[in-house]
C-alpha cells in the first residue's frame, strides 16, 4: 500500500492522525499490509517498485498523482490493484 500525500494538506493530516489512528483500523492496516508514505512535492530519495531510482515527486508524477492524497494498493506483481483518491 502506497499512501501519497502532502506534508502541509489539512486533509492528509486528518487522515492521518484521525482515521489511521484509531485502534480498529491502524491495527488492521499493519496486520494485513506493508504501508510505504510518499511527499507529493517530496525531494527525498525513493526506488520505485521497478527498481528505478527517483524522488517522491518524480515518483508521484509516473503514478499519475501529482496534486491530491491517494492510496494505492499493488497487487504481487507490482501492479496496481487498486487506487483511491
Amino acid at each position: 500500500m502506497v499512501y501519497s500525500s502532502q506534508k502541509r494538506c489539512a486533509d492528509c493530516q486528518k487522515l492521518m492522525k484521525v482515521n489511521v489512528a484509531m485502534d480498529d483500523i491502524g491495527e488492521y492496516t499493519r496486520r494485513h499490509f506493508d504501508v510505504l508514505t510518499n511527499d507529493i512535492w517530496g525531494v527525498d530519495g525513493v526506488r520505485a517498485l521497478d527498481g528505478q531510482k527517483l524522488t517522491e515527486t518524480d515518483f508521484s508524477y509516473g503514478e499519475g498523482n501529482s496534486y491530491r492524497r491517494t492510496v494505492a494498493f499493488d497487487d504481487t506483481k507490482a501492479q496496481v490493484a487498486l487506487r483511491g483518491y
